[in-house]
């Protein structure tokens, strides 16, 4: 999915709107601006692409997600680039490893560029090692490593999570405007479910049992003896880490009015 451009560059600070669906997908429209500046002064469909953003999450599942059909979690800012793009409810994996068809994907891409100067940025060390092979040998090619880090406590601010530092350091490779190309994967889902306690609160009704609490990632099976309310609570909290990767405070919310840097602060409270 690819976002359009607006006819007009937007304003330090705020976020770009389309259609009726007014949720902002601004922090990923200013990553994406970095690498196609607009020109107000050009058709915008008569413009060749400056640069491609790529973004591959693993342990996301489809289920989560409005634009697969969800209606409990709320995801604005991929909603409304689902909305403007085109959505797959398939693909034919290369590979039953996520990371092996990961490489063939965006290898591929790379190859198809032309030769793009091309630059990975991800938090798994597994998904960084892909990234040196695909774009070995390429114009000022460069991977960058922002290792997810385990967790037992949730963070107290947004930008101290594993996402939110990840995010900072993919901002930081396009500012630099040396790559035409840039590929960010996210993998910490499957290594912390850090966000702020105020994210799963917002799922939790008030005859609901407390859910789990911290920041490991569970891992039990599901089966007939299983307590539902165990089930529930990890739900809740799941749906607070989503959240937290696409809500406004991540993606637009959390950009202090006077700065274009792209860096992540806690200047708002989550809506």
């Amino acid at each position: 999915m690819w976002p359009e451009r607006p006819t007009s560059p937007p304003e330090c600070g705020t976020s770009v709107v389309s259609g009726a669906n007014r949720a902002s997908s601004g922090h990923w429209w200013r990553m994406a601006s970095k690498l196609n500046p607009p020109n107000p002064s050009t058709e915008p469909a008569a413009l060749p692409p400056a640069g491609l953003l790529v973004v591959t999450i693993d342990r996301l599942p489809a289920w989560m997600l409005a634009a697969y059909g969800a209606t409990w979690v709320s995801t604005p800012a991929l909603d409304s680039l689902a909305a403007r793009g085109v959505v797959f409810d398939r693909m034919i994996a290369t590979s039953p490893a996520p990371d092996h068809t990961l490489h063939d994907l965006v290898g591929q891409l790379f190859a198809a560029t032309g030769g793009w100067p091309a630059a990975g940025v991800t938090d798994d060390p597994v998904v960084a090692a892909g990234m040196v092979v695909a774009t070995a040998g390429g114009p000022a090619a460069s991977v960058r490593l922002v290792e997810a880090a385990a967790k037992t406590e949730v963070e107290e601010n947004d930008a101290e999570t594993n996402i939110a530092r990840l995010v900072d350091a993919a901002i930081d490779v396009i500012a630099a405007r040396q790559h035409r190309l840039v590929w960010c994967h996210i993998g910490s889902l499957a290594v912390a479910w850090d966000a702020p306690e105020r994210y799963r609160d917002r799922y939790i009704d008030p005859e609901d049992p407390p859910p789990p609490s911290g920041a490991r990632v569970p891992g039990f099976a599901v089966d007939a003896d299983t307590d539902p309310d165990r089930v529930v609570g990890m739900r809740q909290v799941f749906a607070g880490q989503v959240k937290h990767l696409f809500v406004e405070q991540m993606f637009v919310g959390g950009l202090t009015p006077n700065t274009c840097s792209g860096k992540l602060t806690n200047t708002r409270s989550l809506r």
